[in-house]
């Protein structure tokens, strides 16, 4: 018997990861968006020599582009390669979430609640938690940084433990700058809960921890350094990130507005999950303070992570889900020594958010994709298998716009390291990115050039295509992108289409 006890917490979860592995399976073929393609597109011409942010250009530190290189050695440059990063992130945060619960002090019970609570709302559709984004990574790092400082005792800390802390705080923050806010934030919870006596302990502890992330930091730049690369990393992760996310005082005072409090696409999950937290931390305050304290340093943190940006997209709002998990988790345990319809009550309304989350399966993989995002990454999906079918062997097209998703459906290697046209509109690195992508593109002129109608076309790079393309004869516009054919090349050798036909505004407006 006592055997057989021991086994059901594993067998649990086991079938919750099941659970997780069938649901990713699902949607395994729903076109990707453009962030997970770019990583897959620049993880896959790491592999091939290129280099990072001299050539490869991204506003994101380095670790997502590594990650995906990774799962490319490993199973394949393909969509093969996102799934895998999808499950194994997706299990870890799972188990940390496990782990981080069962310290609360009821044990295994609150951590398989809360493990069934990450499960219920790890792929939620509205807020596009399906696809392993870089919020994803980062949970991953924190709630096991948040596991292992709360089942310490006090200040006691070992050795071991802090260096495995400090290490992932540097993972997350070399993942997206801003996760060092929970470092900052669970540093100062674990310094103002040490006793008296123990406080200079505590305090030695952070800046540990703190500086270890700056160490991880001082690494990295110098290898960009060394390699002669410094420059271009620091105008794309520091210089262009400033200007993409503004004023942080601005923004901060922008995220008390109710839609972006409570967007509509969170809103199910946060009155859910929310309520059970909120019964977890107010019982964890009264008789463990010290896991109530780090359980709202944790919120707060996360409140201002997905805040700071100042952009509120959907899929930032997947930073709550594993301390909201842990919260609820916690939460279901303590109902259970309430009166008995509080723990009912509770028990319903997590099977209605699990019939909200998971009545979304019952979709297509495209129909998950025109939820979320509109009809655009269908077509960049399909329009890239197109490419693949029209070009031959070493022949390559340039798009003007950000679907990296063209160069991961045709297979075809992005001729310029620039492909996304963010940085070519605007922002302080117009003057410096302009003329790489104009020397890429003369090198070897592309047999096709693509332009997005969602974006104005004008400058430097417009004068060269005007004198070096027409439009495509066959179906030229393809839903939001229009395709133009290199003149005298193999596929523009037909007589030019007739000009009385209607041809999109993005064409008159260029002059074609």
């Amino acid at each position: 018997m006592a055997n057989t006890r021991r086994l059901i917490c594993p067998a649990i979860l086991v079938a919750l990861c099941a659970i997780i592995i069938v649901q990713r399976l699902l949607t395994y073929n729903e076109p990707l968006e453009r962030d997970i393609t770019s990583y897959a597109v620049t993880g896959n011409e790491l592999l091939h020599g290129r280099c990072l942010y001299s050539d490869l250009w991204d506003h994101k530190p380095p670790a997502i582009h590594a990650a995906y290189a990774a799962a490319t050695v490993l199973v394949g440059y393909g969509p093969q390669c996102v799934f895998l990063l999808n499950i194994t992130c997706a299990i870890l945060v799972l188990l940390g979430v496990y782990y981080a619960a069962s310290a609360a002090g009821f044990g295994p019970a609150a951590g398989l609640s809360a493990a069934a609570c990450w499960t219920i709302v790890s792929a939620d559709l509205g807020l596009e938690a399906n696809e392993p984004n870089t919020e994803l990574f980062i949970n991953v790092c924190l709630v096991w940084a948040f596991a292992i400082l709360v089942s310490a005792h006090g200040s006691s800390l070992r050795s071991r433990s802090l260096l495995l802390v400090a290490v992932l705080f540097s993972a997350a923050s070399l993942f997206k700058p801003l996760a060092i806010v929970p470092a900052g934030m669970m540093g100062a919870a674990h310094v103002g809960l040490a006793p008296r006596d123990t406080r200079g302990k505590a305090i030695a502890h952070v800046l540990m921890m703190l500086g270890l992330v700056v160490a991880a930091w001082g690494v990295v730049a110098a290898y960009f350094a060394a390699t002669g690369r410094f420059q271009a990393f620091n105008d794309a992760v520091f210089t262009y990130n400033g200007f993409y996310g503004g004023s942080v005082i601005r923004n901060l005072g922008r995220s008390f507005g109710l839609r972006r409090l409570f967007p509509h696409a969170f809103l199910p999950v946060q009155l859910v999950l929310g309520a059970l937290t909120a019964a977890g931390v107010a019982y964890r305050m009264r008789h463990t303070p010290r896991y109530g304290v780090f359980m709202i340093a944790a919120m707060v943190a996360t409140y201002v992570q997905v805040a700071l940006p100042g952009r509120f997209f959907p899929h930032y709002y997947q930073l709550w889900l594993p301390v909201l998990s842990i919260g609820a988790g916690i939460g279901m345990v303590s109902l259970m020594a309430r009166p008995r319809w509080q723990f009912v009550a509770a028990c319903l309304a997590l099977c209605a958010l699990c019939v909200y989350e998971w009545s979304a399966f019952a979709l297509s993989p495209d129909e998950w994709s025109q939820r979320k995002y509109g009809t655009v990454f269908v077509e960049s999906r399909n329009l890239g298998r197109e490419l693949d079918a029209a070009l031959k062997a070493g022949e390559t097209f340039y798009e003007w716009g950000s679907e990296s998703g063209l160069y991961f459906y045709s297979g075809r290697r992005p001729q310029t390291g620039v492909f996304f046209n963010y940085p070519l509109i605007g922002g302080p690195l117009v003057d410096k990115l302009t003329p790489r992508v104009l020397a890429d593109l003369d090198r070897r002129q592309p047999e096709l050039f693509i332009i997005h109608q969602a974006y104005a076309f004008s400058g430097p790079i417009s004068k060269w295509f005007s004198t070096r393309y027409q439009l495509f004869p066959d179906r030229p516009v393809r839903g939001e992108f229009v395709i133009y054919a290199r003149r005298g090349g193999r596929l523009a050798n037909w007589p030019p289409p007739d000009r009385s036909t209607d041809q999109p505004k993005q064409a008159k407006r260029i002059g074609l």
